[in-house]
């Protein structure tokens, strides 16, 4: 929903509020800020703004002229310092929101460590009753990915958001430094007298990895994630396709078995079972997708 309960310190009158429009304009919907610079959107926003404004304000900047609406356009909401200021202004007030509505709300987290070329990102999804809110998404490609990187980065989070005594688990990928970052974060919480925090393993990537695993006792010579089409048309294919069946079980014997311990005995032997020697397109979403 809109976030303008959270945003009263910053939305004063209706001034405001038009800028703070302007600011969504350019963030929800993706726009780049320098089309903030062109002639012709502050020519109209102007005329709009005029409209707004001069009834509505005592500002001596704003003598109601056009002409002086287009300076003041130009001058305080074509910035791209001021948008990116609103920003940061918009982010603290609705995280001081996102604080008053977890006081009385037990979450669970959901982290990974999102890596782009040379640059590293941490993204942290709280989950409640409510919803999930995206709780982070930081620049970690000044720090190492190691055990007590990750352990420290999300203590930090979930201590700004004062949630030390709400967070019941965290979901993690298959990165094998989790455990590790894990134990990290017990032993800081068992210092505070804190409860420990259980740790859940994403169940798409475990399916990953059992395919993966797989795929690799397979005689074909392609690569697995070649294999793995995603072909949402076959999504809307008849279910009694006599191949969409044997994908069907494998998915299943592999959900149901992503809680066991993967050995290549039982791998083989789940490979034989379900769909022989034939390589399978599974109509599935994980990670790949992205």
């Amino acid at each position: 929903g809109e976030p303008f309960e959270y945003l009263a310190p910053v939305i004063r009158n209706k001034e405001e509020r038009m800028r703070y429009g302007l600011l969504m304009y350019f963030w929800k919907d993706g726009i780049p800020f320098n089309k903030a610079d062109s002639p012709d959107f502050i020519s109209f926003l102007a005329s709009f703004y005029q409209l707004v404004v001069q009834e509505t304000t005592s500002d001596s900047r704003i003598t109601g002229s056009r002409q002086e609406a287009v300076k003041f356009c130009f001058k305080y909401l074509r910035k791209r310092k001021w948008i990116s200021k609103m920003v940061d202004r918009s982010h603290d007030c609705m995280k001081e929101g996102i604080v008053q509505l977890l006081a009385t709300k037990n979450v669970s987290l959901c982290v990974d460590v999102w890596q782009n070329y040379n640059s590293r990102y941490l993204g942290v999804l709280m989950y409640s009753d409510f919803g999930h809110v995206l709780l982070a998404f930081e620049n970690f490609s000044d720090r190492r990915e190691t055990a007590t990187e990750i352990a420290n980065a999300l203590g930090e989070v979930i201590k700004q958001h004062k949630i030390e005594e709400r967070v019941l688990a965290i979901t993690f990928d298959n990165f094998r430094a989790n455990p590790k970052a894990l134990m990290h974060i017990n032993e800081m919480r068992k210092e505070k007298d804190l409860a420990p925090l259980y740790g859940v393993r994403c169940v798409s990537h475990v399916l990953n990895l059992i395919l993966g695993s797989i795929m690799a006792n397979s005689t074909s010579k392609s690569k697995p994630r070649t294999q793995l089409q995603y072909d949402n048309q076959r999504r809307r294919e008849a279910t009694k396709d006599a191949d969409n069946t044997k994908e069907s079980r494998l998915y299943k014997a592999c959900f149901d078995f992503s809680k066991m311990v993967r050995g290549d005995t039982v791998l083989s032997s789940l490979w034989t079972k379900c769909i022989g020697g034939k390589i399978p397109t599974l109509p599935i979403q994980t990670r790949w997708t992205s």
